[in-house]
């Protein structure tokens, strides 16, 4: 049965910060062109940590959705407080309870490249078992970096063509529209209509190429 509706997952980006009332998201864009309901699932500043958890939430309740999942760097976690609230946490946090404050300072402190790159590891190893488990689930989705590539491994990984460029910067939906299509960002490095225009026609010529819907 085919998709009825398009589950988007990100952080600001894909929530529309940097658009202006009234103009539309990528997402938007793609609902429209393939005839799908749309749903945003969407936090400022979220990490992987969050995108999976909701992921996770999301398919098990609503597993014919097609989902499209925008993925984070690495330097960002979540954590969960005494009252089992959870915070996102980048290196520019503010507002943090109290009971984070040191265990803040000697987590960005931790960031070095050795463990950001522990970190790159981790996740392409994370994300490749959630693609797994949704082809297991029949789950259609389509995964993208927003500015960095994952790690590449040594072994050879099929990603079945649900992940764009997965090692390639270029690939992904800041460098994309910077490099390729000449589109600047601003200075949270979210874009304006246009680049959600841009993304949005690269987004439907992929999924139709690949025959994702």
């Amino acid at each position: 049965m085919d998709p009825k509706k398009l589950t988007v997952f990100g952080a600001s980006a894909v929530a529309g910060q940097g658009l202006r009332p009234g103009e539309k998201t990528f997402a938007h864009i793609v609902a429209e062109h393939f005839n799908l309901q749309l749903k945003i699932v969407a936090l400022p500043g979220a990490s992987n940590h969050w995108l999976l958890r909701q992921i996770k939430i999301h398919c098990d309740e609503n597993p014919k959705d097609f989902i499209l999942v925008n993925w984070q760097t690495e330097d960002r976690d979540e954590w969960q407080d005494s009252a089992g609230k959870y915070h996102q946490i980048t290196a520019h946090s503010l507002n943090l309870p109290a009971e984070f404050k040191e265990r803040y300072q000697q987590w960005v402190l931790s960031l070095t490249e050795q463990r950001l790159d522990e970190l790159k590891q981790a996740w392409h190893d994370n994300i490749f078992t959630l693609h797994n488990q949704l082809n297991n689930s029949k789950i259609k989705h389509l995964f993208f970096n927003y500015m960095y590539s994952l790690r590449k491994p040594k072994q050879t990984i099929d990603w079945h063509n649900s992940f764009v460029g997965p090692y390639d910067n270029n690939s992904s939906w800041y460098w994309y529209l910077v490099n390729c299509c000449g589109i600047q960002a601003d200075e949270w490095y979210h874009f304006k209509q246009d680049g959600h225009e841009a993304w949005a026609e690269f987004l439907i010529n992929y999924i139709q190429s690949n025959n994702l819907l």
